[in-house]
């Protein structure tokens, strides 16, 4: 009994140990946040103004170039969060893993672009055309979409799988007739001669929110380090609607693109950020709480179709439910912010 007892004594103090642990990392304000070049403006602002040093927080910027080794990253516990188009995330909930969106301040859509040469005016005209894109991707989603709302079958259309260091010269050697592509590459191929076309431009149904996600242990355990996040997050949107031009020049800097083309980008409504965090939160179309008298949200309902989409081509094994998804979304941090924001005032 005597043994029993001092064994479970141990096991306390070894817990309250641990407890103490984890509560002075969590004051420590440290944040490992994977990045990689993509159009999220408010993020790269706040990185070039150190607006997440201001907020209180110790960051550590990783970088990445593709969407997989971040998610083999995230789920390695190397990094806490970060961001990017919904299938990597979609593709690590899929896989079990324990991460959560927690965050969106963009909503975009992405670019069809085609040859200047092929003078394309109508959707039909993409018959017998040959398209290059990243299979799995928010832009693989986007151009499947666009062709079954057109009603073009899929045997029609000669969709080919290409790396993005493959994509450039492909449409520079016409190669291929069009591209559909993220931005910053979209513009990039307009730089070359490309023609944008197809309702993928501020086009309703076919938008998707610009996400943050991370770990959701660690998010749990340091609430105050992704209020700070959140607090340097919103701070630069709103420096950045207030002059587009500060949000482009950091994006340039950081995407390596051209500063008057990151301007086009939010000036053309290719990225349209919120103007106010309460409109991600419960205020759009793709909002992370649910309508009144409704059970899913925007985002959820967004989470879900592109999913589909994802376990249909064969790009992830596991057909993802609703509640499944909703488990992965965490509006309870941006809700606290904006909570504490308005009692500040």
């Amino acid at each position: 009994m005597m043994k029993r007892l001092l064994s479970t004594a141990c096991f306390v103090i070894f817990c309250a140990f641990v407890g103490l642990i984890n509560a002075a990392k969590a004051e420590t304000n440290e944040i490992r946040i994977g990045w990689q070049p993509a159009a999220f403006f408010e993020f790269f602002y706040a990185q070039q103004e150190k607006l997440f040093e201001k907020a209180g927080l110790k960051p550590t910027f990783v970088k990445f170039t593709t969407g997989p080794p971040m998610l083999a990253a995230m789920k390695a516990g190397d990094i806490d969060v970060t961001f990017g188009g919904m299938p990597p995330f979609i593709a690590g909930v899929a896989e079990g893993m324990d991460i959560s969106v927690f965050c969106f301040l963009e909503v975009g859509n992405t670019s069809l672009i085609m040859q200047s040469s092929e003078d394309i005016t109508s959707a039909n005209q993409l018959v017998g055309k040959k398209i290059a894109t990243i299979f799995g991707t928010s832009a693989h989603w986007t151009l499947m979409k666009y062709l079954a709302a057109e009603r073009i079958p899929l045997k029609d259309v000669s969709i080919v799988n290409m790396g993005i260091s493959s994509l450039m010269p492909a449409f520079t050697n016409k190669d291929v007739d069009g591209v559909s592509i993220y931005e910053p590459w979209g513009f990039k191929l307009m730089s070359v001669g490309g023609e944008p076309f197809g309702p993928f431009i501020g086009a309703s149904g076919y938008e998707q929110a610009a996400i943050y996600w991370g770990r959701r242990e660690w998010m749990a355990n340091n609430p105050q380090t992704v209020k700070m996040f959140l607090a340097a997050l919103d701070h630069s949107a709103r420096a950045i609607n207030a002059n587009p031009e500060v949000g482009a020049e950091a994006l340039a800097r950081y995407a390596g693109m051209d500063t008057a083309d990151a301007l086009k980008v939010l000036t053309l409504h290719k990225h349209v950020l919120v103007k106010d965090m309460r409109e991600a939160l419960e205020g759009s179309s793709l909002a992370f709480k649910p309508k009144p008298g409704e059970t899913y949200s925007g985002l959820v309902r967004l989470i879900k179709d592109m999913a589909d989409f994802l376990y249909h081509n064969g790009n992830i094994t596991h057909e993802l439910g609703y509640d499944e998804i909703t488990k992965a979304t965490a509006p309870e941090y941006m809700e606290a912010y904006v909570s504490s924001r308005s009692s500040a005032k």
